[in-house]
């Protein structure tokens, strides 16, 4: 009966949890777009960068500039990558350009890049074009002042080398 009690209690401490987390995020005002409401600003900016793309069904698109010849990785991989991201309008938001800095696990990053980098083996690059939902979402990442570094729902662009995979 005690055990029974206590099962109860913590199922619905979870249940709480959980309705609480939800109905918080609601109420923010943060509300995310489909990737298939972004599908025409990222067709635009790969054919003014001259990129052949792939479409994934998520959503992202993507080309292989360098397939590689090495292991491919998986979701529990560690990997080395060099890097360079920007958004739609062309304003760079991050960069790496040693792989031995710049070491992962890939199920540890943003959606984009899990999918995006399982296309291709070690020694491969990569473009790709990231919906905001496989990115950040409806979610700002700000800079230590404050000011917005990628806005709320931006597709996200990267040109990548996938260096190792362990």
């Amino acid at each position: 009966m005690k055990k029974g009690f206590l099962a109860l209690v913590g199922l619905f401490t979870l249940a709480s949890f959980i309705f609480y987390s939800c109905s918080k995020q609601e109420s923010t005002g943060c509300t995310g777009v489909s990737a298939a409401s972004e599908k025409s600003a990222m067709v635009t900016f790969a054919n003014s960068k001259g990129i052949t793309y792939t479409e994934h069904s998520s959503g992202m698109i993507y080309q292989i500039t360098n397939a590689g010849s090495g292991l491919q990785p998986n979701l529990n991989s560690r990997i080395f990558v060099t890097y360079k991201g920007t958004l739609l309008n062309g304003n760079g938001f991050d960069s790496a350009s040693n792989p031995g800095s710049t070491s992962f696990i890939l199920r540890d990053l943003i959606q984009g890049w899990q999918i995006g980098l399982q296309q291709i083996r070690k020694g491969g690059t990569i473009k790709m074009l990231i919906p905001s939902s496989l990115g950040y979402g409806c979610n700002p990442v700000r800079k230590s002042d404050g000011t917005d570094l990628i806005p709320a729902n931006s597709p996200l662009y990267f040109e990548m080398t996938l260096w190792d995979v362990q």
